[in-house]
């Protein structure tokens, strides 16, 4: 993709940056090629960024997200995403845990409110277990988990309401693990409450 945001092809980041952005959102984050250039290049526009993970297929691991996502961002994290030194990118503000995840771990859990909220959580514990894995220093970056806009019928709240069932859902399953019958092997309560930045 760099003969789209390189400075050698088209420079979409410096358009980015002159259309008055300071914020750019990627997708499909994974531990393929390095992404340290563009992370570079990103900088050097003054531009921050969010890299949203591919998080695998976690409906398929009983709707528990930790083994999938905490080896994916561990071996990811190598490739870019932090310094030599150990510290995040000072271009990266936000990693993002997935795409619709929720909307994901519906289908995989047959709408089982509990399952889905033990996936939730499990993705944010695998991230907070891959960084102390990693051993990563310093500023840590903020975590979202980007959730599906629809209506979620089988949440135990707001049934009729766009996004805010499932908003719910997550809040809920991130302060009480214990009631989703998730036993954290990290602090997500903590995580939640100092770095988390709910989206859609």
């Amino acid at each position: 993709a760099a003969p789209m945001w390189g400075g050698a092809g088209r420079g979409d980041l410096r358009l980015i940056r002159q259309l008055g952005a300071n914020f750019v959102r990627v997708g499909g984050v994974g531990p393929g090629p390095d992404h340290t250039n563009f992370l570079d290049a990103a900088r050097l526009q003054g531009l921050g960024v969010a890299a949203g993970l591919a998080p695998g297929g976690c409906q398929q691991a009983g709707v528990d997200c930790f083994d999938q996502i905490k080896q994916r961002y561990l071996t990811t994290l190598r490739t870019g995403l932090v310094t030599p030194q150990n510290s995040y990118h000072p271009a990266l503000q936000f990693v993002s845990v997935g795409d619709e995840v929720d909307a994901m771990l519906w289908e995989g859990a047959g709408a089982d409110a509990l399952a889905v909220g033990r996936g939730l959580a499990s993705a944010v514990d695998a991230v907070l277990a891959a960084e102390r894995d990693a051993q990563v220093t310093g500023p840590l970056v903020n975590i979202t988990l980007t959730l599906s806009g629809s209506v979620c019928a089988g949440c135990p709240e707001f049934q009729g309401e766009m996004a805010l069932g499932r908003l719910a859902l997550l809040d809920d399953a991130l302060r009480n693990p214990a009631k989703f019958g998730y036993s954290p092997r990290s602090d997500i309560t903590a995580a939640y409450l100092a770095r988390f930045t709910h989206s859609f």
